[in-house]
């Protein structure tokens, strides 16, 4: 009995093993066998699985495949991680006609690689003309404007109230009244079909004013009003409002009591944890680097040679204190940064790992406070002879920054200094 109830015990573990019922040691050689053949199905599957791979991955001549910058996202200093050159690896597609995205290869603000409230602001100086205005004629509305007919103060206020709301609490954008629009169906976004003139812009540009001053609370900061006759002189013609985004609480209708936000195409009321993250959101720092000549003196160690020293400066115009500061300039030929034996250093640590960039970046006890500006560094621009002349000459020089800090994207900037000569 004993020797039997050992044998069914052994029997139900190796029931539970999921064996065959029969003898432990005839179980224990079963089990070995299918544990033999199961890792060799293992291996040729895994063998399969690398001759797939290896013939779906190009040969070294073939072109590869394009890929979204995964870094894009986190302020990489490369923007597109090779070599230095930046792609634009936004998610948004801008629907402007090709009048006004010409401008931006020339323009020293860099529209797709800026903050996106920059992106409004670039908007609205571009479309400060009536040739500009009908261009939009047959594009849809985006996240950056809206095109508004006007019909009267009355009819107007929700409107406008609820487009400045939704623009303040998003990125900020442009409202263009004097332009229709019209839906093209269910969930598709509205259309720019006609212009509508206002008739007399400069009544129309007050009136949209006060009722975003008296209709949207708390109150938006910044608020720019452009009128753009049809004719010369003529009273007629378009308004445009520019509406910034907003930083800390965000800004509701007093018509209806909603918070709404812009959304690709369409204004929408806020969700609750929307609001919920705007109340408890803190002011965002804006750092904003100038790049300007400074002086010409002689150099050190080296009788007789001049140099051209450039001031680097950072500010922040924004409200909120800027955290891990950092400024990079991108690397010039015959531009430089002077050696510690000049007395002129940098006030941050200065960082060359990348081939393309030269790093200045602020540790966690530098701060940049709201209104300051200070110099970060001084660089160096070589003279070049004219000829055998005595006559020093300092070509003109592009010189291309970035700005970032914590909460905020890298914000590039391009400075031409004209040539210089001296004696």
């Amino acid at each position: 009995r004993v020797h039997g109830l050992r044998f069914r015990r052994a029997g139900r573990r190796t029931r539970r093993a999921g064996c065959l019922r029969h003898h432990p040691r005839r179980n224990h050689k079963s089990a070995n066998q299918q544990r033999n053949r199961s890792s060799g199905d293992r291996e040729s599957s895994r063998r399969k699985q690398q001759a797939a791979r290896s013939e779906q991955q190009p040969s070294r001549g073939e072109q590869q495949p394009l890929r979204r910058n995964q870094n894009a996202s986190r302020g990489d200093w490369n923007g597109s991680g090779s070599g230095g050159k930046l792609q634009a690896n936004h998610n948004k597609v801008s629907t402007l006609p090709p009048s006004l995205r010409e401008p931006h290869r020339d323009s020293k603000l860099v529209l797709f690689l800026c903050q996106m409230s920059e992106r409004a602001e670039y908007l609205f100086r571009q479309l400060q003309s009536k040739k500009a205005i009908h261009a939009l004629i047959g594009q849809t509305e985006d996240g950056d404007f809206d095109c508004k007919e006007w019909r009267g103060n009355d009819e107007m206020k929700r409107s406008i109230a609820k487009a400045a709301c939704g623009f303040a609490n998003a990125t900020g954008g442009v409202i263009v009244i004097g332009m229709s629009a019209r839906s093209t169906g269910a969930n598709m976004p509205d259309v720019v079909v006609a212009e509508k003139h206002v008739s007399d812009m400069g009544a129309v540009g007050s009136a949209a004013l006060d009722i975003i001053l008296k209709q949207v609370e708390p109150g938006i900061e910044g608020i720019q009003i452009k009128n753009v006759p049809n004719k010369t002189r003529s009273k007629s013609g378009f308004v445009l409002v520019y509406v910034p985004e907003s930083e800390g609480s965000p800004q509701r209708s007093v018509i209806d009591s909603k918070f709404y936000v812009r959304i690709a195409s369409g204004t929408l009321p806020m969700a609750y944890f929307q609001i919920e993250d705007r109340f408890g959101r803190r002011p965002h720092a804006r750092l904003i680097v100038e790049v300007k000549h400074e002086r010409i003196a002689q150099a050190v160690f080296q009788p007789g040679v001049q140099e051209r020293y450039i001031a680097v400066r950072i500010s922040n115009e924004g409200r909120g204190l800027a955290r891990f500061p950092a400024v990079r300039c991108q690397r010039v030929k015959g531009v430089g940064h002077p050696h510690n034996l000049t007395g002129i250093v940098p006030i941050w640590a200065m960082s060359q790992a990348n081939s393309e960039w030269v790093s200045f970046r602020g540790g966690a006890n530098d701060v940049v406070y709201p209104g300051e500006s200070f110099q970060v560094v001084t660089l160096v621009q070589m003279r070049q002879p004219v000829g055998n002349s005595p006559i020093n000459s300092f070509p003109e020089v592009t010189i291309t920054t970035e700005a970032v800090c914590d909460g905020m994207p890298p914000h590039r900037q391009t400075f031409k200094l004209d040539a210089v000569e001296s004696n």
